[in-house]
């Protein structure tokens, strides 16, 4: 499911940029897509300008069967060309390739990712996610070694990566996903990690959302965090729930009090999945918080009270000590 969103949402995107051509690319009329046209011819108009152009060529190719003849000279034309060409050409024709199901795509991601253009990077990455097999997973290991080595994993910190270690099942680079989370924020290495290993995932998205401190997420804008990325962690949290154990686990209370709405009814309703079974070790925790954090929990349960919240605060006002806050509960009780 998480693969075919993210395959989607790329294909999206190399479309969205591919149809610029027209603009950036050749300003020449794209040729009639006959039958019998050449096939270098094709893909030269193709890569020219793509869209509709594109397409056409992948239709003709798929009619004729020379699958395996446009890929062979798709990927030499990119192997060569590749740093000198406009960001359209090399988006066309990466998207071109991908069509081909060219058994050397592989060789072909290792050679971008080596690359000091940007773009190249980022679409080897695009490739390497679209296209998963052994020989990738091998080359995503290379490149993803000779980055710590170099002591320079910061180059590697693409979404698209995420998404090609997770497509490829590399779960011994779950670490450098991670460390990418931390580092740059974006959904997409949450949704990696996930992937990789549900469990795990959920002990280190506790630590990610414990970056916000509690009077950041009492702001309207957050800078510690990303809120997209915490909606993720908290979608993940309703089907793997974190330990209650977990050190970090009171963050959540803080969650649930943000004044971010989306946010916090999200960590109010992954706090509820732990009730009634553990009202009293939830209801211990929260009154060890200060005197304010306990009745803005409190206020905000009776904007959406149900029966298991109901239960939950009464065995909280047999275990808070603040006057203000039994008052506060009997209060939303009534």
């Amino acid at each position: 499911m998480i693969r075919s969103a993210i395959i989607l949402l790329s294909t999206i995107w190399l479309s969205a940029c591919a149809s610029l051509s027209h603009q950036n690319g050749s300003e020449e009329e794209p040729p009639e897509i006959a039958h019998d046209l050449p096939l270098t011819e094709a893909l030269t108009a193709a890569l020219d300008h793509g869209d509709i152009t594109l397409r056409k060529v992948v239709r003709l190719i798929g009619l004729r069967k020379q699958w395996p003849e446009a890929g062979d000279w798709v990927a030499e034309e990119v192997r060569q060309h590749f740093s000198d060409w406009s960001s359209v050409r090399l988006i066309n024709a990466i998207q071109l390739y991908e069509a081909t199901d060219h058994p050397e795509a592989a060789e072909l991601f290792y050679t971008l990712s080596s690359s000091d253009r940007h773009l190249a990077q980022q679409l080897a990455w695009h490739l390497a996610a679209a296209r998963p097999s052994r020989s990738m997973r091998q080359k995503i290991e290379e490149r993803l070694t000779y980055a710590i080595d170099r002591n320079a994993l910061k180059e590697v910190y693409w979404p698209e990566m995420a998404d090609a270690v997770a497509n490829n099942h590399l779960t011994s680079s779950y670490t450098v996903v991670r460390q990418a989370l931390f580092e740059n924020n974006h959904p997409r290495f949450a949704l990696s990690l996930a992937t990789l290993d549900p469990a795990r995932a959920s002990g280190d998205f506790m630590d990610y959302l414990a970056l916000a401190s509690l009077e950041e997420l009492r702001q309207l804008s957050l800078n510690s965090i990303d809120v997209f990325t915490c909606m993720e962690i908290f979608r993940h949290f309703m089907k793997h729930p974190p330990s209650v154990n977990h050190p970090k686990f009171p963050h959540l209370f803080h969650y649930a009090i943000s004044r971010n709405t989306a946010l916090s009814d999200m960590a109010r309703e992954v706090l509820s999945g732990f009730l009634p079974d553990q009202n009293g070790h939830l209801a211990q925790m929260l009154a060890r918080m200060p005197n304010w954090v306990q009745s803005a929990f409190v206020e905000g349960s009776g904007r959406k009270m149900t029966p298991v919240l109901g239960l939950f605060l009464q065995e909280f006002r047999h275990t808070t000590s603040q006057q203000e806050v039994i008052r506060e509960i009997d209060h939303v009780a009534r």
